[in-house]
């Protein structure tokens, strides 16, 4: 079944339907436990913690629950709009000298908006910097493959129920889908299959390189965003869904916007040129999220690879409530950094430390290694898993990439310190072995940490007291 001439046309035939009581009994049960699934959310733990660490334990709130017609279209027995995703007003993700923060990021996915709401570990969203959207952080063709979303989230008509999909599998299950604006072949791809006499291969990537020279889009997400946050008098995100006809006219459906946490102070840090070699911790040139900071390190936890690779995955989780425990008893003006190996907040363990974001709330800057053992280099996630928290935290994010041209990672350095572990944790086994827990600045010694988010620099040292760093 093609797509409809008006999707709207054919969402009020679904609301008659309703409207007429049509529809399968059980659908009113359904809608009511999602009711009661929203409210119970309020006593969830992380709420409540948000709730404490923002001094709000004590005031009474009223909760609202908003109920909204999914934006999208018919395609056979499935039901979803051709893009979806978040956008910020202000864009922290600056991977690239090139991209203007102020004018604005998307996250952009194919099909429902709920993979660009949602982290999830086996996929990526498109991240769009406004000012230039066809600049990508990968280079080759390969990468832009591997980077590119692969899973798509669609409404399931004959099951009733959200669902995802390959995206290979949806295309090749569903005549009519609209492909050419979103999609683009890869033709090495193609050139290689040809070589090798491989028949059939699927080479669409969902790049939406054709959405944004073919279209306006990109002009008005900058615009609608722009107007918004000056209507606030301060950043905003949205959620949003965009519709298209066939001949690509298109229209953006708002779903959501509310004001977008970030401390706007993002000057650019002079970072220090006098440090000797010897003396630094950990040096990048990216990728750093967050703002520019120039502060005093107190604590460092520092997951070692080599240890941690070796856990079993029950152990990695143990490894990561652990964590939770280290840096939920930490006084409030202490600042505390966070060294380990791939995904920061991964729910998958063999990607990286399977930490919640209330398990590091009190961290002011997680530092991931692309590094896990010989046979593994794990993708960092760019602190994507916990973005919006990390920025209204002002948490700053660093990604290292040990062997990586201007790249330093001292290990020793991060050993040295007495490992304080044991007065949280008093067992002497492989958990404590893949943890060292140091209180690193000391009367004699200071840690530092200067991060330019902007120019994608960013060096942790240590330095005697006394010396002018």
């Amino acid at each position: 079944m093609k797509a409809s001439a008006d999707p709207y046309l054919e969402a009020e035939k679904i609301r008659g339907k309703l409207l007429l009581g049509k529809f399968p009994r059980d659908i009113i049960a359904q809608f009511k436990d999602a009711v009661r699934t929203v409210y119970a959310s309020s006593l969830s733990r992380d709420v409540l913690t948000y709730r404490s660490h923002r001094g709000l334990w004590n005031k009474y709130e009223e909760m609202a629950l908003l109920v909204q017609r999914v934006s999208g279209d018919f395609y056979g027995n499935i039901y979803m709009p051709q893009l979806a995703g978040v956008g910020y007003s202000f864009n922290p993700f600056v991977w690239d000298p090139e991209i203007d923060p102020a004018q604005g990021v998307l996250r952009l996915v194919y099909g429902l908006g709920t993979r660009a709401v949602d982290q999830h570990d086996d996929d990526y969203t498109r991240i769009v910097a406004l000012n230039t959207p066809l600049k990508r952080p990968e280079v080759s063709t390969d990468d832009v493959h591997r980077y590119s979303q692969h899973t798509v989230d669609v409404l399931d008509l004959i099951n009733n129920v959200q669902a995802s999909s390959d995206f290979e599998t949806l295309v090749k299950t569903t005549p009519g889908l609209p492909l050419e604006l979103f999609a683009v072949r890869d033709s090495e791809m193609e050139k290689r299959a040809s070589q090798f006499n491989v028949r059939n291969v699927f080479s669409w990537m969902l790049t939406f390189k054709n959405v944004f020279t073919r279209t306006t889009v990109v002009e008005d997400m900058r615009e609608m965003l722009s107007t918004i946050a000056k209507a606030y008098a301060y950043p905003v995100d949205i959620e949003f869904a965009i519709n298209f006809s066939s001949d690509n006219s298109y229209r953006i459906n708002l779903l959501q916007c509310r004001p977008f946490q970030i401390k706007m102070e993002t000057g650019e840090m002079i970072l220090p040129e006098d440090i000797e070699e010897k003396d630094i911790i950990l040096k990048t040139s990216g990728p750093i999220i967050g703002q520019a900071v120039a502060k005093q390190i107190d604590r460092i936890i520092y997951v070692i690879p080599s240890k941690y690779s070796v856990l079993t995955p029950s152990e990695r989780f143990s490894v990561a409530r652990l964590i939770g425990e280290l840096t939920n008893e930490l006084p409030g003006d202490k600042n505390t950094m966070m060294v380990g190996p791939g995904r920061w907040g991964t729910k998958m363990p063999e990607l990286g430390v399977p930490v919640s974001f209330n398990d590091i709330r009190n961290v002011s800057v997680p530092c991931e290694l692309a590094i896990m053992h010989e046979k593994l280099t794990p993708d960092i996630s760019l602190g994507t898993h916990f973005f919006n928290d990390l920025v209204e935290m002002g948490i700053v994010y660093m990604g290292v990439f040990p062997g990586k041209e201007g790249t330093v990672f001292n290990e020793k350095l991060l050993l040295q310190g007495a490992n304080i572990l044991s007065t949280i944790y008093k067992k002497a086994d492989r958990i404590s072995a893949a943890l060292h827990v140091a209180d690193v600045s000391t009367p004699e010694m200071s840690v530092f940490i200067h991060a330019n988010t902007l120019n994608r620099e960013g060096i942790v040292f240590q330095e005697k007291n006394g010396q002018t760093g």
